[in-house]
């Protein structure tokens, strides 16, 4: 015959296991409360972690387009919610990538002062500013050999340009200086002269013969006058060339040619020395 428990014992047990239920869920959630806790940045579902996440995937895809601005921007704004050195890490190298080299050594400066930089970071942020300095160094070793030869080529034009303005003219020089002027005001006072009785023969009315042969004649003597001074511009053009010419010195001077001849050159005969 089976012995069976009394209601009391069994009434008893019964609270035993709840009382070990109950100690077990209390020790489960004390453990996931604690590995919640030792990542927070990874593990905490709060607001602010998903709004620097979300900063940060779009600063991620601007980086991998290209618009290292922009990243670094987004990477700010995450570091700005969530105070990853991770996060500015990632803003310096996007500064550094996008040549913004001011911004970026400050950041990774920055960097190496966060509790929450790793070493392997440290290593990488020391290794950029290096890489920055050195090619600030060179770009402004370039630019000063660049205004260098900009300030040398300058002196040599000012020399030039002197030497030109302290070379005396010879008379003829400046007389081809006033000829050319003077062509040039009678070509543009006889062009002026035969548009104004151009304009004036235009107006008149063409009644009979006479009147038609007259302004025939008109015609005839202002295209006359206008071709006068075209030729007068041309020879004006010519002169003043010339003139420019000889007053930079262009023109070199000829070479005195000589010529001696000798009856035995080295016994060899005749012989001609020249020099032209």
């Amino acid at each position: 015959m089976t012995h069976m428990p009394s209601p009391s014992r069994r009434y008893a047990l019964r609270a035993r296991l709840s009382g070990l239920f109950a100690v077990l869920l209390c020790v489960t959630l004390l453990c996931v409360t604690l590995l919640g806790a030792a990542a927070p940045g990874y593990c905490d579902e709060t607001a602010s972690s998903k709004a620097a996440l979300s900063a940060l995937g779009l600063a991620n895809h601007h980086y991998k387009a290209g618009h290292f601005k922009k990243a670094a921007g987004l990477y700010h704004e995450a570091f700005g919610i969530e105070a990853k050195a991770a996060f500015l890490f990632n803003a310096a190298r996007a500064e550094m990538r996008g040549f913004d080299h001011p911004a970026a050594k400050r950041d990774f400066t920055r960097y190496l002062t966060l509790t929450d930089a790793t070493e392997k970071g440290r290593t990488r942020a020391r290794a950029h500013l290096q890489e920055i300095d050195a090619y600030d160094a060179k770009l402004a070793e370039q630019r000063r050999q660049v205004k260098t030869q900009a300030s040398s080529a300058t002196a040599l034009a000012v020399a030039a340009a002197r030497a030109d303005a302290s070379r005396p003219m010879d008379g003829l020089t400046i007389g081809l200086w006033v000829g050319a002027g003077a062509l040039l005001i009678g070509s543009g006072s006889l062009y002026g002269v035969a548009a104004i009785l151009r304009a004036g023969t235009n107006k008149q009315e063409v009644a009979s013969t006479e009147d038609k042969t007259q302004h025939d004649k008109e015609v005839q003597t202002q295209n006359s006058v206008r071709n006068v001074s075209v030729v007068l511009l041309i020879a004006g053009a010519g002169v003043g060339a010339w003139a420019a010419m000889r007053t930079r010195g262009l023109t070199a001077p000829k070479k005195e040619a000589s010529l001696q001849v000798s009856p035995w050159g080295n016994g060899r005969g005749l012989s001609l020395v020249g020099r032209f």
